[in-house]
């Protein structure tokens, strides 16, 4: 009876546990769901272990003819890896981020649109580790930069080209 009892008791403080951390994921997931940035949770190789609705929006879009994200897919589908090797070995213990936190900028897979980022280190079981990349789609502000730059350029030139003949007129001037 004492054993009935006892098996009981446990079998009602696992239920208890289970649903507490049932509830636990559950705000997680919508905590990480309700975020504006991507979240993708991945090893230190780059295979997604996690990721938010919009990481897949994003990354979907970046891709169009790429598979859909997924679990233990590697990351390299959707993103260009030198970054994120950079990104890696700079919040691996040692490295130079600043608070542990590497800031990134990355590439899609085909180069068409650029994302702004930040990584953190994971610890995982193990001690194999892993990280948190959070991204936004910067391809707006690059291109809005490049037209910037152009335009810079542009008047540079054209200012260059006006010193350039005021300077001939100056010379030809002393000469006459």
């Amino acid at each position: 009876a004492a054993l009935h009892v006892a098996r009981g008791a446990l079998g009602d403080a696992v239920a208890r546990e289970t649903a507490a951390l049932s509830a636990r994921r559950a705000q997680l997931e919508t905590v990480i769901n309700a975020l504006p940035d991507g979240l993708v949770i991945c090893t230190r190789d780059h295979r997604v272990l996690l990721f938010n609705a919009r990481a897949e929006a994003l990354l979907t879009e970046a891709m169009e003819h790429a598979p859909r994200p997924g679990l233990d897919r590697p990351l390299r589908r959707w993103l260009r890896t030198e970054p994120l090797d950079h990104a890696v070995s700079r919040i691996a213990p040692g490295g130079d981020a600043a608070g542990g936190v590497a800031e990134l900028l990355c590439a899609a897979a085909d180069g068409g649109r650029m994302f702004a980022g930040r990584m953190a280190p994971l610890p995982f079981d193990q001690g194999a580790g892993g990280y948190a990349l959070s991204f936004r789609d910067a391809t707006g502000e690059m291109e809005g930069h490049a037209a910037r730059d152009q335009l810079l350029e542009d008047v540079l030139e054209a200012v260059r080209r006006a010193s350039a003949n005021i300077g001939a007129l100056l010379t030809a001037r002393r000469a006459a």
